[in-house]
């Protein structure tokens, strides 16, 4: 795998959109939350990264974003939640419970900083797209802290999207209302 190359992106954002599909069209009355890790806001990074880079043509890039901001996926969407945290701090916890310091092809010093740099342009680029888009810098959090409070976050922003917020007035109490607010049949 060349992690690097738009084709290893596009493979892993068609395969979170192949599974969205999936649920979304046999099972739409017995799902109501589905979490992805690694969706269509991490494959808008990705690809937004690789054209600064010119590993992605403009033509190709613009195909790509259509696709994955087309109103079909972003209904689907309430909350897209990003985690960063500074290069030094992910390479640390990548190597934390490993036997070896081999650094990979994405788990670089510079590799990192260039995908800070593309998420926090592609959240500048496409926050108007998407419902609501949470972002946390974890760096200096310890990891069961770290754990503890994006489950906490995530759970309370699920809390709030999934609770809807309903206001009724008795009709009896309206009844004694002397100016006239509004009809009965409205």
């Amino acid at each position: 795998k060349i992690k690097s190359d738009p084709l290893f992106n596009i493979w892993t954002v068609t395969t979170a959109v192949a599974q969205l599909a999936e649920f979304i069209s046999n099972y739409p009355k017995s799902i109501d939350v589905i979490i992805l890790d690694r969706g269509l806001f991490d494959g808008l990074c990705w690809f937004h990264g690789q054209r600064k880079k010119n590993n992605l043509k403009d033509g190709d890039y613009r195909a790509l974003v259509q696709f994955l901001t087309m109103r079909k996926w972003r209904d689907l969407i309430d909350l897209i939640y990003v985690v960063q945290t500074d290069p030094k701090t992910a390479l640390n916890r990548e190597f934390t419970d490993l036997l070896t310091r081999k650094h990979g092809s994405i788990m670089r010093h510079t590799v990192l900083q260039e995908f800070n740099e593309a998420i926090d342009e592609t959240i500048d680029l496409f926050e108007d797209k998407f419902k609501r888009i949470e972002q946390t810098d974890t760096t200096g959090i310890e990891l069961n802290e770290l754990n503890y409070q994006v489950t906490t976050n995530v759970l309370g922003i699920l809390n709030e999207t999934l609770n809807e917020k309903v206001g009724y007035f008795n009709r009896d109490s309206l009844k004694s209302v002397n100016a006239p607010v509004f009809r009965y049949s409205e």
